[in-house]
């Protein structure tokens, strides 16, 4: 709190006068000071004084100003995160039936997806405080989950001449293993030592935001890389990619008298070349 005292005929202030009050709570009942600091700023936002300007914090001021401005952005966020995952997707499609990878890359999405579900749910149980800013956790989760699965599936794509699944998923892995590994491990990193800083809300954050990476890359290299050998196998059996039947070529259902639509819905082979060029095809057609 202060006060100024007026400034005389030459314009030069004369004094101020300032009063700084602390109160330290005690620790060992926390519902009971945090009982406190509400009725605080309650009866301080209230005060009516002669005084020129009254300041006054709480031990939670900063966090609760942090809440209070990623409170009003939850449209944004969804927004961000349906148009992340429809990206995704869409870049992973092509026109061979066969070789289409958008259910790939919708595996690669619900991995992330489960590595976010994990992490709320160990420290939920374990009773870590949950604030409004980790909401934003699952889109920057989900970023760094969707950049290394288009690594993995850019290096699978590479590899698409080896004889059996087995061989290429081993290639992909030399390939791309330790270059999302190492990233992986950077990003945890960064966010583990962010949990300990001194504001709650940014340890919070950064302890849900480093466990949910971990378990996204876990996810990545056991349940996407199951998909990844699914995907494989299914178009070394030239099989519909939404079907999962028996297809052909387009150039063989022309000749068997079928319809250009059918030929366009259902035509597909084993890619004979990386399946990223279709991809980059469909893009340009657009």
């Amino acid at each position: 709190m202060s006060k100024c005292r007026e400034a005389g005929a030459d314009g030069i202030l004369g004094s101020v006068s300032i009063l700084r009050l602390k109160f330290y709570l005690r620790q060992n009942n926390n519902l009971r000071s945090k009982n406190w600091e509400s009725h605080f700023v309650k009866a301080m936002s209230t005060l009516l004084t002669n005084l020129t300007d009254v300041a006054y914090s709480t031990s939670s001021s900063i966090d609760n100003e942090i809440n209070q401005s990623t409170g009003g952005d939850e449209m944004l966020y969804a927004l961000s995160l349906t148009l992340l995952i429809t990206y995704a997707c869409f870049v992973a499609s092509s026109w061979n039936c066969v070789s289409n990878r958008s259910y790939l890359a919708q595996g690669g999405v619900l991995a992330v997806v489960l590595g976010i579900l994990a992490s709320f749910g160990i420290l939920a149980a374990s009773g870590l405080k949950f604030v409004n800013i980790v909401g934003v956790m699952p889109f920057l989760a989900l970023g760094v989950g969707v950049d290394s699965m288009f690594v993995i599936m850019s290096e699978w794509a590479e590899h698409h001449d080896k004889a059996t699944t087995e061989e290429q998923l081993a290639a992909t892995l030399k390939g791309c293993g330790g270059s999302i590994t190492i990233a992986s491990l950077t990003d945890i990193t960064a966010f583990f030592i962010g949990a300990s800083s001194q504001f709650i809300s940014i340890r919070t954050f950064s302890v849900y935001t480093g466990l949910a990476l971990a378990f996204s890359y876990l996810c990545h290299i056991t349940f996407f890389l199951g998909c990844l050998t699914i995907h494989g196998r299914r178009g070394r059996a030239s099989r519909h990619w939404a079907t999962c039947l028996e297809t052909n070529d387009s150039t063989t259902q022309r000749d068997q008298g079928k319809s250009p639509c059918t030929v366009l819905i259902c035509a597909g082979q084993p890619p004979e070349r990386r399946e990223d060029d279709e991809i980059v095809q469909n893009v340009g057609i657009l």
